[in-house]
């Protein structure tokens, strides 16, 4: 299995679904790769057999793709910055840009560009 380097978002959520399925992580072997690209192209090449990676590069590959579970990434930052990100923000309200997104495949846009401020 071609694996995402330790501290990628996507080894995190490798490692959890192991576990959850009684897997030891370190059990699993295959190489360390450090892009979602690298990933889709062990496979093709056929280094790996599988590997967990973006949709985006596996399609184009044109691998097989078989969806597991969905994650949402937020920004984090402080009220100071908020002027900094609105290049950002107003990219994301762009139909252009956001048709474009969606053309990819497996992106949900139904929050995206959306400022919420957090309160402790």
């Amino acid at each position: 299995m071609a694996r995402r380097e330790v501290g990628a978002g996507t080894r995190v959520l490798l490692d959890q679904l192991l576990v959850a399925s009684d897997v030891a992580p370190h059990d699993v072997a295959g190489p360390e790769l450090h892009s979602h690209l690298e990933i889709a192209l062990a496979v093709a090449a056929g280094i790996a057999d599988v590997g967990l990676g973006l949709r985006v590069g596996i399609t184009e590959l044109r691998l097989e793709f078989v969806p597991l579970t969905w994650e949402s990434h937020d920004i984090a930052l402080g009220r100071a910055a908020l002027g900094a990100v609105q290049p950002l923000v107003a990219a994301l309200h762009d139909p252009t840009v956001r048709d474009s997104i969606l053309a990819l495949g497996g992106y949900d846009l139904g929050r995206a560009g959306g400022v919420e401020a957090v309160h402790p």
